[in-house]
């Protein structure tokens, strides 16, 4: 867990602003790690509601769909 998510879940439970606002500049965090920390936080928490925003800003975590082919190097081409 990287110190920046932590950093920026403590800004956001502790800040009077609101966190649509707040959460904007955390926009560059990992969302990977963002989705791998609320499935470890329970839901009834500060941590939850302020992961779940920075989620909802960094969006779905990137899923490499592509697919590659290599050349099998013993087949004569």
């Amino acid at each position: 867990m990287s110190k920046e998510l932590d950093s920026a879940i403590d800004h956001l439970v502790n800040t009077y602003q609101s966190l649509a606002l707040a959460a904007v500049g955390y926009a560059n965090l990992d969302a990977k790690e963002i989705a791998d920390r609320i499935k470890l936080t329970a839901t009834d928490t500060p941590e939850f509601v302020a992961l779940s925003q920075l989620a909802a800003l960094v969006g779905e975590p990137k899923v490499n769909t592509k697919k590659e082919t290599i050349a099998d190097s013993t087949i004569e081409q």
